[in-house]
């Protein structure tokens, strides 16, 4: 057996997955899930509750990671100076800004839609790329059919957008960065210029993309 079978056998992207399960998590620990499975690591996060009803006691599981918004766990991370600290950096963290309108076009062509959040601007993105002609095996993000032409779409664990149009369901676990990078590989696909697609944060951001 060499390295390459090794490779085949452990791989911690298709073959492995990892369960946290606990009462209760800080804020890193959430914020590290989310930035593994952003790089396409299966880890999900638990929490575990029991109460006590009458003579039996239950116990409550409920998934945290991956959430309705995974970049409700993701935050961003910054290095920056500290003063009086003779120099050493210290790290500042801040939950990641909803997007609040998105254009879609260049022109007189511009369409501008209210998102108001990045799973949404994802769909409008991908339904609208679809629409396009875009082809499905172009998507960047992992997908699957109702027919099974695409099948590397996991059942479990895993939260998914409908496009009702394509019979197309594809992944959206993902921070609001990564989502961002599959827009833009979406209008690259396309063949048109950056700058095609913008978003418009809550806080006032134009990204283009």
């Amino acid at each position: 057996m060499d390295e390459d079978d090794l490779d085949d056998i452990i791989n911690p992207r298709e073959k492995q997955r990892i369960f946290l399960v606990a009462a209760d998590y800080q804020e890193d620990v959430t914020s590290a899930c989310a930035w593994l499975r952003e790089y396409e690591i299966d880890i999900s996060c638990f929490r575990l509750r029991p109460y006590k009803i009458g003579d039996q006691y239950v116990l409550q599981r409920e998934r945290l990671i991956p959430p309705q918004e995974l970049d409700d766990f993701m935050v961003d991370t910054k290095l920056h100076l500290a003063k009086n600290t003779g120099g050493r950096g210290g790290i500042t963290r801040a939950k990641s800004v909803k997007p609040v309108r998105m254009t879609w076009g260049l022109g007189d062509e511009q369409i501008v839609l209210d998102v108001r959040s990045w799973t949404a601007f994802l769909e409008t993105c991908v339904s609208k790329g679809l629409g396009m002609g875009l082809p499905i095996g172009k998507l960047p993000m992992k997908k699957r059919t109702a027919n099974g032409e695409y099948h590397d779409l996991g059942e479990e664990y895993v939260r998914t957008i409908y496009i009702e149009a394509s019979q197309l369901y594809i992944d959206c676990n993902a921070s609001a960065e990564l989502i961002k990078k599959w827009v833009a590989a979406i209008r690259g696909e396309l063949g048109k210029p950056a700058g095609f697609i913008t978003v418009e944060t809550a806080d006032g951001e134009r990204i283009e993309l």
